[in-house]
């Protein structure tokens, strides 16, 4: 395992007359650093010959979306004449999903799966998970996922796991997996997005949220903290409105 680098704690993020501890002192690190994760939130896609903002909406965007949403962040005076080749700014957020499934490569020993409204069943090589559905693996027991962008998740022993989202947006062109770790830990491989094809993968702890792309790293969660450890790439971690970015070889307590 590499080793974490060490950081001097900014004087800002120090609360008045107290002194950090180690290990707060490492949460203040990866919680108040000025260095931000990179942002995910918006989805590029260039103007089409005949695209308006309102054909955009219904091409791309959620049932019920309202086009004047696209009009206001991409600062747009006429929603009917849009320059062909011009970059449009979508929220992810906003943007049309298509299910996809996690599949199940390996699963080592005790482990178990729980659909929404089913009651736990083993989990077998071969297997797929859908939203919603929930991993537990026993002591010295494991489970190995793969998603959709070709990203790869090692379920460690005795972790609970949750599927919260995994498809693909708008036009098939941004995937998006969103991971629950409630309890455990477990290892990450994300792949380089490429072809055209971008994509988010997030992991949620009961402390913080982690998003990444590119990245090697490692989480290690119980219900009042959360360690990271970054092995490649770039981890963006985030507990309300505080961000932090740990590069590889960096690791943090939040």
């Amino acid at each position: 395992m590499r080793r974490a680098r060490a950081f001097a704690v900014p004087r800002s993020c120090i609360p008045s007359g107290r002194a950090p501890s180690v290990l707060a002192a490492a949460a203040l690190v990866a919680l108040c650093t000025v260095a931000r994760a990179a942002d995910d939130a918006m989805w590029d896609t260039p103007v089409l010959p005949g695209d308006t903002l309102i054909g955009i909406t219904a091409r791309l965007l959620a049932p019920g979306s309202d086009w004047r949403v696209l009009q206001r962040v991409n600062r747009v005076r006429d929603p009917r004449r849009l320059p062909i080749g011009r970059v449009l700014h979508i929220p992810v957020a906003l943007l049309r999903e298509q299910a996809e499934t996690a599949e199940v490569l390996h699963a080592h020993g005790d482990v178990q799966v729980e659909h929404a409204g089913s009651a736990e069943r083993a989990l077998a090589g071969g297997d797929h998970l859908a939203a919603g559905d929930t991993v537990t693996t026993g002591a010295q027991s494991s489970a190995t996922l793969r998603f959709v962008d070709g990203s790869r998740l090692l379920v460690r022993p005795a972790s609970r796991l949750r599927i919260e989202h995994t498809g693909r947006l708008g036009a098939n062109t941004h995937i998006r997996t969103q991971l629950g770790l409630e309890a455990g830990a477990a290892d990450s491989q994300v792949p380089r997005a490429g072809d055209g094809v971008t994509h988010r993968f997030e992991l949620r702890t009961p402390v913080v949220n982690l998003g990444v792309r590119g990245t090697e790293f490692r989480v290690f969660a119980e219900a009042v903290r959360t360690r990271v450890e970054v092995l490649e790439g770039v981890v963006g971690m985030s507990s309300g409105a505080a961000r932090a970015a740990l590069a590889a070889g960096q690791g943090a307590w939040a």
